[in-house]
């Protein structure tokens, strides 16, 4: 079970890169129609990048991260950028 990421920030007062890592996933699980079509665990993809994340977690090497969870979808339309 996942909380909102408001929540979930409140109850475990995460760092600043946690906070971004669960937005970007919960927007995603939320949002993101074709997770299925593209035959993507979503909820795969939080269990094995979720604990990379930590308070020392650069911003760089979060958006490395970030973009790593998306290349499964293998999705045009979706792009992250700096």
């Amino acid at each position: 079970m996942f909380f909102s990421t408001h929540n979930y920030c409140q109850a475990q007062k995460i760092s600043k890169p946690e906070k971004n890592f669960e937005f970007f996933w919960n927007t995603f699980n939320k949002h993101y129609p074709s997770f299925e079509v593209r035959k993507v665990d979503w909820q795969e993809q939080y269990k094995k990048y979720r604990p990379l994340i930590t308070e020392n977690t650069t911003d760089d090497k979060l958006f490395d991260i970030l973009n790593e969870m998306v290349i499964p979808l293998r999705d045009g339309h979706i792009a992250i950028s700096k």
